[in-house]
């Protein structure tokens, strides 16, 4: 754009400033220099200045020259580059009656049109090489002398226009300049640009060299490429060197009413002061305030190497504003946010340093929220853009910027069978009988969402470090986290580290075949060290320090194709913690009234400690069903299986419990009870915690603990085993005693 400034700014006041250079040498007889005026422009410009109405001194005060059907014309295709209906030229007496010095008193032009090109290799069509001679329709030779004697007049009046004529310095003065009815078109074909320019009126004070003149016009301008039109206001002072190559701009104003076909009408107000120098191809922009939507812009740049490839170094800031107006008004979808607030405050403060294809932002600071981010940014933006980041953030919350909680409803709990069947696919609800009527549990909907952006990723490499001091979200908070980012499709490689709750997490993830109409593969390894669990999970069923390594695999960008095709296995230890036996430990006091011997398993605590806990997990093509799990710890060796519905919030495994007779552990087991299976159902809402979720299966365990109590029972007989229930069952416990006893004695 800045390059198309300068451009239009030497095609405009070039017709201007060669009509006030023509009138220096038409003062005695007008017509009889049309000749030698074209012959000028041509030497200047290589194009052909074409003259076909009149040029007539006007003697009537104020004295004026009235030129018409004036023309610039492109000598090899005929094609008019300028024209302009008619110049008027008013002229001070005074000096031109006693000190024989032309001096202006108004320029008028009406009807100014100016087609500007600029072709495929660069060229263009305002300025030519420069040839000998041009096409002279009004000379005709007939002899040798005649044509020797018109060619020596014709030299010496050459010589007499263009001596004053130099190409460092032109003085100019005149008292004002007045522009009606105009028309600019400018097509650039190497980048596609293409504008047109329709000026109602350009008004300013005398326009002196090296003196500042006021400057107002109305414009109405059109972007063809980018579909866009404005109607602008303008109003400011500019100041003309003599060499006419340095223009200063002093609060310079521009307002404008843009109409976009795609996000209707924007205001834009925008302030300059600046000098540019086109023989240099430098601007020197001293003060800038643009203000647009509710973003109040401000800032100061250099602008070098303009008439190649521009480079830029600079300043801006941006005051606090609200985005979403900003981001609606665009048609930018904004994600759902939990808080309403979130994203309502943004500022800027950075430094520019780059070129319009490679651009550095350096002491970047963006404030919004209550979190800081700095550091630096570069832009690469030739052919496709790519981008490298540096950056350094105080803190943040996550936890308003996440979407909105989905409405949760109750609804019976889901039964093993359908739960199996259901998978992680999007769904409204979850329903099935109950093994407890009285059970229910939570559910959700949960819509399916893009979990890996690929056309994002394929579209736009990137990569950087961004290091966060402190990341929150709801109850959880995590220190020094650093993260290592490199997307160049069809592969992204990421690296998390981070701290909490006394130890680190490393997570690195690998995703390739990163491609359009493909679905990506994801390696994700994970790492924690020494993690509180109890702490991470929010939890008091188990206790201890968590060391985990997993590796993972699945695919696809969604979440259910995630959930629907993960595989992979986790080895943990979990040292110095506890654990909730409890359910456990309800199977062990009924069996234990009911043969009437107390165990040592029913005088667990309900938090059993231990000092090592190993285990590991699979995922066995997908997470709906197929997961595994084992670990072992104290007397007690523990294995499930089953899986979630995401979906449907639910989770349904079925573990079993086998204890050890140890008499090394820090409880015994009665002999009885040693190598016995005792399943436990967990199945439920994800809500829910785990001494809620898991329950004893009543009817397997009825047909376990018939095997183990019924000797013990027949040898004491059924009135003993009956007084023993009522004597020493817990009250929620003595229906499944008679349950069993029944089944007993049959």
């Amino acid at each position: 754009m800045s390059r198309l400034i300068i451009i239009l700014g030497t095609v405009i006041v070039l017709p201007l400033i060669t009509l006030v250079a023509i009138l220096f040498f038409v003062l005695d007889n007008p017509d009889a220099y049309k000749q030698q005026a074209s012959e000028m422009v041509f030497e200047e410009t290589g194009n052909q200045l074409v003259i076909d109405g009149d040029i007539t001194w006007r003697f009537f005060p104020p004295i004026a020259i009235d030129i018409t059907g004036i023309s610039l014309v492109d000598p090899v295709n005929q094609k008019t580059i300028v024209s302009l209906n008619q110049a008027s030229v008013d002229l001070a007496l005074i000096p031109l009656l006693f000190d024989n010095e032309l001096s202006i008193d108004g320029l008028s032009v009406d009807g100014l049109v100016i087609d500007a090109q600029i072709d495929k290799q660069g060229n263009t069509n305002w300025s030519k090489p420069k040839t000998q001679s041009i096409p002279n329709k009004s000379s005709t030779q007939t002899t040798n002398t005649t044509t020797a004697a018109t060619n020596n007049t014709a030299t010496e009046q050459q010589n007499s226009v263009t001596e004053p004529d130099t190409a460092s310095s032109m003085s100019i003065n005149i008292a004002s300049v007045s522009v009606t009815d105009g028309q600019i078109s400018y097509k650039d074909a190497q980048t596609e640009e293409s504008y047109e320019i329709s000026i109602t009126r350009l008004q300013t004070t005398a326009l002196v060299t090296n003196q500042p003149t006021d400057l107002t016009a109305e414009l109405q301008v059109k972007d063809n490429q980018a579909e866009l039109s404005a109607d602008i206001d303008i109003d400011g002072t500019i100041m003309l060197n003599d060499q006419l190559d340095v223009v200063t701009v002093k609060a310079f104003s521009i307002d404008a009413d843009v109409d976009s076909k795609e996000y209707g009408q924007i205001p834009l107000a925008l302030k300059i002061d600046a000098i540019i120098n086109s023989t240099q191809g430098t601007a020197n922009v001293q003060s800038l305030n643009l203000d647009t939507m509710g973003i109040d812009l401000s800032g100061n740049m250099t602008v070098t190497d303009m008439d190649n490839v521009p480079q830029i170094l600079g300043h801006i800031d941006i005051k606090d504003f609200d985005p979403r107006p900003v981001a609606n008004k665009l048609q930018i979808e904004l994600p759902p946010m939990s808080n309403k607030d979130a994203l309502s405050q943004i500022s800027l403060s950075t430094d520019l340093d780059g070129s319009a294809d490679l651009m550095s932002l350096t002491n970047f600071n963006l404030a919004f929220d209550q979190s800081k981010l700095t550091g630096k940014l570069t832009a690469n933006l030739s052919n496709i853009a790519s981008y490298q980041f540096d950056l350094n953030m105080d803190q943040i919350d996550l936890t308003g910027y996440m979407a909105p909680d989905v409405a949760i409803e109750s609804s019976p709990t889901v039964n093993s069978a359908n739960a199996g069947a259901a998978g992680n696919t999007p769904t409204d609800s979850t329903s099935g009988t109950a093994s407890n009527a009285s059970s229910t549990i939570a559910t959700a909907s949960i819509e399916d969402s893009e979990i890996i952006p690929v056309q994002m990723l394929v579209e736009t490499p990137f990569n950087g470090t961004l290091n966060l001091a402190k990341l929150s979200y709801e109850e959880y908070e995590f220190s020094d986290l650093k993260l290592q980012v490199d997307n160049k499709s069809p592969r992204l490689s990421l690296s998390t580290t981070m701290k909490g709750y006394g130890g680190t997490i490393d997570l690195t993830t690998n995703i390739k075949a990163i491609r359009l109409g493909k679905k990506p593969i994801t390696d994700v390894q994970l790492t924690i060290s020494t993690l509180d669990i109890a702490g991470l999970a929010a939890t008091e069923s188990i206790t201890g320090a968590l060391d985990v390594t997993t590796q993972h695999r699945f695919k696809g960008d969604m979440v259910s194709e995630v959930l629907n095709s993960i595989t992979g296995n986790s080895n943990y230890t979990v040292n110095n913690g506890t654990i909730d036996v409890t359910a456990f430990k309800k199977v062990a006091t009924v069996t234990d009234a009911i043969i009437g011997n107390q165990s040592s398993i029913s005088q667990w605590p309900d938090m059993l400690p231990f000092e090592n806990l190993k285990g590991n997990h699979k995922f066995e093509k997908g997470a709906a069903a197929n997961q595994s799990f084992r670990f072992s710890f104290t007397n007690m060796d523990v294995s499930g299986k089953g899986g979630f519905d995401y979906f449907g919030n639910t989770v349904d495994y079925r573990v079993s419990t086998t204890f050890r007779e140890d008499v090394n552990g820090p409880f015994t087991v009665n002999p009885k009870f040693a190598g016995i299976e005792l399943p436990v159902d967990c199945k439920g809402s994800l809500d829910l915690d785990a001494s809620e979720l898991c329950k004893p299966d009543s009817k397997a365990v009825s047909k376990i603990m018939q095997d183990v109590a019924t000797q013990e029972l027949k040898r004491k007989g059924k009135k003993e085993a009956e007084k023993a229930i009522q004597d020493k069952v817990p009250e929620e416990h003595k229906e499944l005693a008679d349950k069993l006893l029944k089944g007993l004695f049959k």
